[in-house]
């Protein structure tokens, strides 16, 4: 059911629409940036957190080997 003829919006034309080529392909190739971009930048961020992880490794190895050294010398000088 249509509403009263009385209680209808007005609704005013548009004058004109201008059309920009140039816009229309920024838009389009837009998507394909971002995403490209999005990419690079998970990269960089895995690459940087698999650097971080090997630093974290290597200190982890580091202070194993130096707690087993001290452990040894303990022991040593407990024999002696």
């Amino acid at each position: 059911m249509a509403p009263p003829p009385n209680k209808r919006r007005k609704v005013e034309p548009v004058a004109e629409l201008t059309f920009d080529p140039s816009a229309r392909a920024e838009y389009l190739t837009g998507f394909h940036k971002r995403k490209v971009h999005r990419a690079k930048h998970a990269q960089e961020v895995a690459k940087k957190k698999e650097k971080e992880d090997r630093v974290i490794q290597r200190k982890e190895v580091s202070f194993r080997q130096f707690t087993l050294h001290n452990l040894k010398i303990r022991l040593y000088v407990r024999r002696q």
